[in-house]
């Protein structure tokens, strides 16, 4: 039988409540209902995984087309598929199967879906206004937007490929998981609240949303320009000042790195001592 709301809170949600950001907890209190309802089937968070890509992928080609209520429902379908983002992981705790290569399968999802949104929403403006500042300042949002998230984690690599997973393949995840809590802690003090919110990519479908709303209720275009000119800004800003930190700090996440894998070893190594005691 399946845990109730609120233990399944605790399997599957904990450390991702004490780790993340209100804006993305609270969508948690939505996703954890869809997670006990696959929980009743054979749904695997792979198959979760897949189909939200997919879905995602239909609803930016549903916002392109030049239809009021197909729009809408791709954008009501974004948020389903946003929410399923959160399910996949869920899913994954409850039944201990994290991978790396879910793992992967979700960064490719977080590194392109933002864009492919961007581009769909900004076609539709292009094609009932042919503005070209729309189309540019699109193109501009959809690229940073990417190396945002990209630069994000640009450095994890690097230490990754130098240290991590050569010399603790099986420790790999936790490492992850303590470098983005600390890299958290750093981004609220340096970048500050209103740059975080900005790259939130609940955020960026709201800020679309209400652009869509403001152009099929007035059809000014300059309104679209300045939306989309403020949002940009944010993001390249959040970019540059994300990109300097970690190329300021990558030595200290370096030594961090080390520090954590030490401590792995060492525990590993105590376990192996002690089981060898009682043993004996």
């Amino acid at each position: 039988m399946v845990e109730s709301i609120k233990e399944l809170k605790k399997i599957c949600q904990d450390i991702k409540f004490r780790e993340g950001t209100k804006i993305g907890n609270f969508h948690r209190h939505f996703s954890i209902y869809l997670t006990k309802f696959l929980l009743y089937t054979k749904v695997t968070p792979t198959m979760v995984s897949v189909f939200r890509i997919i879905l995602w992928w239909f609803s930016c080609i549903l916002i392109l087309i030049q239809d009021i209520k197909l729009n809408i429902l791709g954008f009501i379908l974004i948020y389903f598929s946003f929410l399923l983002d959160r399910v996949d992981g869920e899913l994954a705790r409850y039944k201990n199967t994290c991978s790396l290569k879910g793992s992967y399968i979700d960064e490719i999802n977080h590194l392109l879906n933002p864009a492919f949104l961007i581009i769909a929403f900004t076609l539709n403006i292009y094609f009932a206004s042919s503005s070209i500042p729309i189309l540019l300042l699109g193109i501009l949002a959809a690229l940073f937007t990417t190396y945002t998230h990209a630069d994000f984690n640009i450095q994890y690599a690097t230490i990754s490929k130098m240290l991590i997973y050569p010399l603790y393949h099986s420790n790999f995840s936790k490492i992850e998981e303590d470098l983005n809590r600390k890299e958290k802690g750093r981004t609220r003090r340096k970048l500050g609240l209103i740059i975080y919110f900005f790259k939130s990519l609940f955020i960026l479908m709201l800020v679309l949303f209400v652009s869509y709303l403001t152009w099929i209720s007035t059809r000014r275009i300059d309104l679209i320009v300045y939306i989309l000119a403020a949002y940009t800004f944010f993001i390249v800003l959040a970019y540059t000042i994300q990109a300097y930190r970690n190329y300021k700090n990558i030595n200290t996440t370096f030594l961090f790195g080390v520090e954590q894998i030490g401590k792995a070893i060492s525990k590993k190594s105590l376990n192996k001592g002690r089981k060898k005691k009682i043993s004996a």
